[in-house]
C-alpha cells in the first residue's frame, strides 16, 4: 500500500507517527535526464532544469505568481505530458 499519490497534509495525518517520509529533492528529473544519458541522448532544456532547479523555479514564481508547489508541479507535467 503506498500513500504517494495522497496530498501532503493527508498523508502526514494518516501516517503520524507510523510511517516516515522520504522526499529526494528533484528525483524524477533527475533519474530521467541520468536515463538519457545512459542511452546516449540529451535533453538541454532539463538538463538546464536539473543543474539551476531553484532559479528555474524562482522565475515561474515570480513571473506567474504561483506557490512553490506549484511550480514544481508545472515541470513535472511537462516532464511526463500534462
Amino acid at each position: 500500500v503506498t500513500l504517494q499519490g495522497v496530498d501532503r497534509p493527508i498523508r502526514h495525518a494518516l501516517s503520524h507517527g507510523r510511517l516516515r517520509d522520504v522526499d529526494v529533492v528533484n528525483c524524477q528529473p533527475t533519474l530521467l535526464s541520468q536515463a538519457l544519458q545512459r542511452c546516449g541522448r540529451e535533453c538541454p532544456a532539463l538538463l538546464e532544469y536539473v543543474s539551476a532547479r531553484d532559479s528555474k523555479l524562482k522565475e515561474l514564481v515570480e513571473q506567474y505568481g504561483l506557490e512553490r508547489d506549484d511550480a514544481k508541479n508545472v515541470f513535472l507535467r511537462a516532464m511526463y505530458g500534462g
